[in-house]
C-alpha cells in the first residue's frame, strides 16, 4: 500500500464516519468508495456515472447522500456547509 493510497482511504473513512447512516447499513469498501467519489464529484461540481454489479451500494450510496446533505437541515452540523 502505498502513501498516495493510504491518504486516501483516511480521507474516506474521515468522511465516511461524518455521514448518519440508519442503523444496520455495513459501512464496506464499496459503499465507501462510493459516497468518497460522490462526495467529491459533487463538492467540485463534477458529474460522475457510478456503475457496478448488482448489491455494489449504488442506490445505498444515493440515499445516504441524499439524508446528509441538505444544507442548514442537515443531520449532522459537520455537513451543513456542504451543497
Amino acid at each position: 500500500v502505498g502513501v498516495m493510497e493510504k491518504i486516501v482511504l483516511s480521507t474516506q473513512k474521515g468522511l465516511c464516519s461524518r455521514l448518519v447512516v440508519e442503523e444496520g447499513v455495513a459501512m464496506n469498501a464499496a459503499l465507501m468508495e462510493n459516497l468518497y467519489v460522490a462526495l467529491v464529484c459533487i463538492c467540485n461540481k463534477v458529474p460522475v456515472f457510478v456503475v457496478g454489479k448488482p448489491g455494489s451500494s449504488k442506490t445505498l450510496m444515493m440515499q445516504v447522500l441524499a439524508s446528509n446533505l441538505q444544507g442548514p437541515q442537515s443531520p449532522s452540523p459537520f455537513w451543513r456547509k456542504f451543497p
